[in-house]
């Protein structure tokens, strides 16, 4: 079974128990967490995925404990950074979320997402000049295949 299939199946439901349940059955199934030497690492990854789907649902408070537990494992885990600055996107802490992101571009200067939030931050502010140029390197960096 794919992760994408699994993840848009009627189990994991777009609500916490929904998101608990998906990520106890990732690991059951041994997507997420199987035995091994990186199984720290891993519950990392599994924090940071479980934030995405509370960001999905809007659920930010959720989503922010999650990224926070995953950079309290791994603090180099640039999803996980680029999602607590989108999560304080949401929340309406625009400086913040731009020193997070720009942390995030210092771990990996090429994810497309982190260009795009970025943007969000700058055209939050009415700096239409910099939102634009964070959004067109975001669209290059896609193009680039980095994301």
């Amino acid at each position: 079974m794919k992760l994408i299939t699994l993840i848009k199946s009627p189990l994991c439901r777009r609500d916490m128990a929904g998101a608990v349940i998906c990520l106890f059955f990732l690991v059951c199934v041994g997507f997420v967490l199987p035995c091994g030497v990186n199984a720290q690492e891993e519950g990392a990854e599994a924090q940071e995925k479980l934030g995405h789907l509370f960001l999905q649902k809007g659920d930010y408070d959720g989503a922010a404990a999650a990224f926070e537990a995953a950079l309290k494992i791994n603090p180099q885990l640039k999803g996980a950074q680029t999602g607590k600055g989108l999560v304080l996107i949401n929340k309406g802490d625009l400086n913040t979320a731009e020193s997070v992101l720009k942390e995030a571009l210092l771990l990996n200067p090429s994810p497309s997402l982190a260009h795009y939030a970025l943007g969000l931050v700058y055209e939050g502010r009415g700096d239409y000049p910099n939102a634009i140029l964070q959004f067109k390197e975001g669209i290059k960096k896609t193009r680039g295949g980095s994301k």
